[in-house]
């Protein structure tokens, strides 16, 4: 597929409607806004990461009870990057090892791990907003309307 994926209803009626397009109706369910639980099944390592990442999603007010498995795959992934992060910090992230031209010095393999855990966790946080870029992508325009954004530089008629 080319090109952006489409934008939620839900995130367009957040951001706004900026090319007025008929929005496409969006099933009201109950059950999406009731709170979300802990899966019984979280493996105890995961459970701080799982807690804060519910935490800050409550306080934006994104988080629905369908967002449970790509936060459940989000915390593992936030999880093992810190887990990568602290073995680099440990062992370092370049190591030496003799060769026959010499000291040969190589990347050490949980350095790779780490980089490519922690880019794929900053994707799948900034899907949920918790990202600089992420935030300003679901809350662009989030302002009440009749609010000017600019007003406190002044008119541009002074």
């Amino acid at each position: 597929m080319a090109g952006r994926p489409p934008t939620p209803p839900e995130l367009r009626l957040i951001n706004g409607n900026p090319g007025k397009r008929r929005l496409p109706r969006v099933p009201a369910s109950p059950d999406l806004d009731a709170p979300i639980e802990r899966p019984e099944d979280l493996p105890a390592p995961l459970v701080p990461v799982w807690d804060s990442l519910v935490a800050d999603l409550e306080l934006l007010g994104v988080l629905k009870r369908t967002d449970r498995q790509a936060l459940r795959l989000t915390t593992a992934t936030v999880h093992e990057a810190h887990e990568l992060a602290a073995r680099v910090q440990k062992e370092g992230a370049v190591y030496s090892r003799k060769g026959r031209d010499g000291l040969i010095k190589k990347m050490n393999p949980a350095a790779q791990l780490f980089l490519q855990y922690a880019a794929l966790a900053s994707r799948q946080l900034a899907e949920f907003g918790l990202t600089p870029a992420g935030r300003a992508r679901v809350f662009s325009r989030g302002g009440k309307k009749g609010e000017d954004e600019w007003a406190e530089f002044g008119s541009a008629a002074q």
